[in-house]
């Protein structure tokens, strides 16, 4: 029995610290020679008016350098473009962006290394928007109230049995 138990404790922690996966998608160039890995977290489906991160690796050594120029350009649903600004790590790049609003965004990356520029294209649907976002806060102080009561009453009953066991044991003799 104590077996089953760690080994049902061991699950839950597993289930309860572990994190979304991220989200892999391969985006190339417009010539098909070099690739980036684009990373979308938290998961594939990135929440409206919650943040997001973007991670692009870039597959070419030419980006292993410090002297390339990377520029990321989001378009809205609505047409408008965002420059969003950027940190580099080698030939990894990364981005915070909260997508206001749901639908599909043109997420360009822009890099220019040596007189050189190469486009990276890709989209990203966003089709889930934040509880805050859509919902107004509910109050649900009834449903509390009952609650309470509910396990304020179920203790007591609890207690009442547990005080008077031996009446019940007299009691339920035939």
């Amino acid at each position: 029995m104590s077996k089953l138990l760690f080994i049902a404790l061991v699950m839950m922690s597993g289930l309860a610290f572990s994190r979304p996966a991220l989200a892999h998608v391969l985006v190339t160039d417009a010539n098909k020679q070099i690739g980036t890995v684009l990373h979308v977290y938290p998961d594939d489906d990135p929440i409206a008016g919650e943040a997001s991160s973007l991670f692009f690796y870039v597959q070419s050594d030419d980006y292993k350098q410090p002297d390339y120029n990377p520029q990321l350009v989001i378009k809205n649903p609505d047409g408008s473009s965002s420059n969003i600004g950027i940190s580099k790590d080698g030939s990894t790049i990364s981005a915070d962006y909260v997508f206001p609003t749901t639908g599909v965004y043109m997420i360009n990356l822009y890099i220019d290394s040596g007189g050189k520029q190469t486009v990276f294209a890709s989209q990203q649907r966003v089709s889930r928007a934040s509880s805050e976002a859509t919902l107004e806060a509910q109050s649900h102080s009834l449903a509390e109230f009952a609650l309470v009561l509910s396990a304020s009453a179920f203790l007591a009953l609890i207690i009442v049995a547990f005080n008077r066991r031996q009446q019940i044991e007299n009691f339920s003799r035939f």
